[in-house]
């Protein structure tokens, strides 16, 4: 599978680099497309590479002790993944498959690593990344211990829109399937809440968009669930 410069400069990490620096990552990547509900990766997995996802859509996915199956996040083209792998050499924490088809690209650790070390602004991305994950880990605490399931629906919506570049949108929205394996609860329970919010003008919601018409509320509702 052919990637080129056009492909990696709409990946985060990299649309900052010049297109000599991109040229010589693309000389050393490898990728495949996976298709719908195959792993990109497995919990537990050694191999330590740094994946970007060009085109398609996956989920982040671990297991409760029960074995039931919750996605953790979604990613979008233009996101990446790995980097833990690639900077401690540990096994991979989560598994990840593709919601539909997806092309993925891999660069092995040692070129990660380099990548890394010798260009300040992915360091600088990396860094920021870093900070994003543990601000979110402590909100899914706070979400998983949320006894209410609407209230961990509009957590959930809450921290989707921090993701977003806009301040009041949400676009990419997950199917509302997604949505209820990432908060433990059914996809009518889902449906039933969007419907709250939209009822009450807190949100506006178009297809696959939501727009945050009043957060103030928002965070009041979860307060009152």
């Amino acid at each position: 599978m052919k990637v080129n410069l056009q492909m990696l400069k709409k990946v985060h990490l990299l649309n900052d680099l010049s297109e000599s620096d991109l040229s010589a990552v693309i000389k050393v990547l490898r990728g495949r497309v996976f298709e719908k509900n195959e792993f990109v990766l497995h919990k537990g997995d050694t191999r330590s590479d740094l994946l970007f996802l060009i085109s398609g859509k996956l989920q982040v996915i671990d297991y409760t002790g029960q074995g039931r199956e919750v996605v953790l996040h979604t990613l979008n083209a233009g996101d990446y993944f790995g980097e833990l792998s690639v900077i401690d050499g540990k096994a991979r924490s989560a598994s990840v498959s593709a919601s539909q088809q997806s092309m993925v690209v891999f660069l092995a650790k040692e070129y990660a690593l380099k990548l890394f070390y010798s260009n300040p602004t992915v360091a600088k991305r990396l860094l920021e990344r870093f900070a994003h994950t543990i601000r979110q880990a402590s909100v899914r605490q706070m979400l998983l211990n949320t006894a209410s399931a609407h209230a961990r629906v509009y957590l959930m919506l809450l921290q989707l829109l921090d993701k977003q570049k806009e301040h009041d949108e949400i676009s990419n929205l997950p199917t509302q399937q997604e949505l209820a394996n990432m908060v433990n609860t059914s996809r009518e329970t889902v449906s039933r809440s969007l419907q709250i919010l939209v009822q009450k003008g807190i949100i506006g919601k178009n297809k696959r968009r939501i727009t945050i018409i009043n957060r103030t509320a928002l965070e009041s509702l979860i307060m009152k669930s």
